[in-house]
């Protein structure tokens, strides 16, 4: 599979469309057993790790149906080695509606 695809909708508890912005993060999460290093440097004393999760981001607007949908290229996770990564993807997102701010 070259591609995932995600699909975001929202609705008022009444069942209309919410117009809004939706940042959806998808990340491929490290093994809980990898073994991280830091890396210190003057801009950084507090150390950089030698390995993060490979995560992919976007936002977009709403659709008239209250959706967005939401490409990600496969590729995008399966950078580095496959040892220290989990065979599971996580997803998050954030939605907020326009003209309020209000955000879930």
């Amino acid at each position: 599979q070259k591609k995932i695809k995600a699909e975001v909708c929202a609705k008022y508890t009444y069942g209309q469309p919410v117009p809004a912005n939706v940042q959806l993060k998808m990340c491929r999460p490290l093994n809980r057993y990898v073994s991280i290093n830091y890396l210190t440097t003057p801009e950084h004393p507090e150390g950089l790790p030698d390995i993060i999760a490979p995560c992919y981001n976007e936002t977009k607007q709403t659709d008239i149906k209250g959706c967005a949908t939401f490409t990600f290229p496969m590729s995008a996770f399966i950078k580095g080695s496959e040892k220290v990564l989990q065979d599971s993807l996580q997803i998050r997102v954030k939605v907020e509606e326009e003209g309020t701010g209000v955000s879930r």
